[in-house]
């Protein structure tokens, strides 16, 4: 029985289009395991095709286990929730997961464009996926502010690695940067891009989504360092894999959310390391004190610290308006927040 299976399972992988009747159909394993390896990922890293290719192995044998010969037009919406309650009963790690998803909805991207003129066009399951993060709520739990020596810290430790180049080094210290002084959230600095950055200007126009207003626009001063360290990153952008929607910072991938997934280890590793969480009595962790928000939450101290208008603070770090004087009436612009980046500086 066992060798009759695997005899089958071969069969289904070499010969992936089942005819039925006038229809040609393609089953989604079959599609899946056919994939040359520049379809597997946008860079060309040794490394991360296999990581590709340790991904989509997994989501096939879930797939032979659940729904078997399914044809890849089938692939719905449904099934794809069901995969992500699988990686989560496995006890993935949330940055794991993201990796998964993103690949995932890579590979269903080039499905879609492979298939267009078929009448079993397939579609992309994975596109209106959201990967939602349960975090335990614990008594005591705050996000406190960083100390000085620690944010210090946090940039020298982000040039240090043995398996990354020098543009890849050079981003993450880059995205430590913006984050210790514009307070901005770890999505709106992997999401800016380069048509959104006028140098000659000095001008960042940005769109802050999470707000109560749903999308909030902002425009931010670019101050010396920081115009150095844009120019920099586009000399470095020659070294990048192909970035096709031209993030500022792509972090290996060219994706946004596969992005946000390197950043969080990184910044794991490191909690880790400086023992910056709250222990109990038997060294059993208690609660996160430290996250990757509490930058945001240092900023937004230490300009208050110093005397800061509460308006000007909120437009820096994209808050929606606290007051009706501040959303219809306040004119804030570029040059109203170079005072503050500078302090953070």
């Amino acid at each position: 029985k066992y060798a009759d299976e695997e005899e089958d399972k071969s069969k289904e992988q070499a010969s992936f289009i089942r005819v039925h009747g006038k229809t040609d159909e393609i089953t989604a394993a079959g599609y899946l395991m056919n994939l040359k390896d520049d379809e597997l990922t946008i860079s060309k890293a040794p490394q991360a095709i296999r990581t590709a290719r340790y991904q989509i192995n997994a989501f096939v044998e879930w797939l032979n286990a659940k729904h078997r010969g399914v044809a890849l037009h089938r692939i719905n919406s449904a099934v794809a929730s069901e995969f992500y309650k699988y990686l989560k009963n496995q006890k993935k790690a949330y940055a794991t997961i993201q990796h998964y998803i993103a690949r995932l909805r890579f590979v269903f991207n080039d499905a879609m464009i492979k298939y267009e003129d078929s009448p079993l066009k397939p579609n992309n399951p994975f596109a209106t996926l959201r990967l939602r993060k349960v975090i335990e709520k614990v008594d005591g739990h705050k996000r406190k502010a960083y100390e000085n020596e620690v944010l210090q810290r946090f940039l020298f430790e982000s040039n240090k690695s043995n398996h990354l180049n020098k543009w890849q080094l050079f981003q993450r210290f880059a995205t430590y940067y913006f984050l210790i002084v514009t307070g901005w959230r770890v999505n709106d600095i992997l999401r800016l891009k380069w048509e959104n950055i006028d140098l000659q200007q000095r001008i960042i126009k940005h769109t802050h989504r999470k707000t109560k207003n749903k999308r909030l626009q902002t425009e931010l001063g670019i101050t010396d360092l920081m115009g150095e360290i844009l120019l920099d990153l586009k000399e470095l952008q020659q070294f990048a894999p192909d970035n096709r929607k031209g993030f500022v910072f792509p972090l290996y991938t060219g994706n946004a959310e596969t992005s946000y997934g390197n950043l969080i280890q990184h910044f794991a590793r490191l909690r880790k390391k400086w023992n910056l969480d709250e222990h109990d009595k038997l060294g059993q962790q208690k609660t996160y004190t430290y996250t990757i928000h509490s930058f945001r939450g240092t900023v937004i101290t230490r300009l208050t610290q110093a005397g800061y208008q509460e308006a000007r603070i909120n437009y820096l770090v994209g808050h929606a308006p606290t007051n009706t004087e501040t959303k219809h009436y306040l004119d804030l612009k570029a040059e109203d927040t170079l005072p503050l980046i500078e302090h953070m500086e």
